[in-house]
């Protein structure tokens, strides 16, 4: 079977996946609830990370990854202990769409036309990355995260007069 159409059924498989999962929904909220990816491979998706590119504008919380060889006007950190970490589902979002939500890090570094337009400097790699690829990089991010949880120990709580 040549490679190209079989990449070309996997995208229709998942962007099939992706539009039968919003079945039911606003035409213009689209969800993938259902749809299920095969697990990636952790250190593929650091390769991918760094033949993508990602590294230009940034890094990885606890890796030494290579610098990037340009011009890096960016380095939003990804992964690292977070009250919030953002699942598989939000990663995927970012890479295949990034203008669906501009973190407030990024927000903070635009001007404030490029801010009311919602622009990102991240490119489109949905025409450059395979499904494999794209499956093994939010997996290698995916298990980046980790959670920050409050240490209450020592405050005492009072209740009443």
């Amino acid at each position: 079977m040549n490679a190209i159409p079989s990449k070309l059924f996997v995208a229709g498989l998942v962007a099939a996946g992706l539009l039968l999962g919003g079945c039911g929904q606003d035409k213009h909220e689209l969800t993938a609830d259902g749809f299920v990816l095969p697990k990636g491979n952790p250190e593929r998706g650091q390769q991918v990370f760094l033949d993508m590119g990602c590294r230009q504008c940034h890094v990885v919380a606890g890796l030494d990854l290579p610098a990037y060889e340009g011009v890096s006007a960016l380095e939003i950190e990804l992964g690292g202990k977070r009250a919030r970490i953002k699942n598989y589902g939000e990663l995927l979002t970012s890479v295949v769409n990034p203008k669906h939500v501009i973190s407030e890090e990024y927000q903070k570094l635009l001007n404030k036309e490029e801010a009311a337009r919602g622009d990102t400097a991240m490119p489109d790699f949905n025409s450059r990355m395979t499904v494999a690829q794209l499956i093994d990089l939010v997996q290698f991010l995916h298990g980046r995260y980790e959670e920050l949880v409050p240490d209450y120990r020592g405050y005492r709580y009072y209740y009443g007069p």
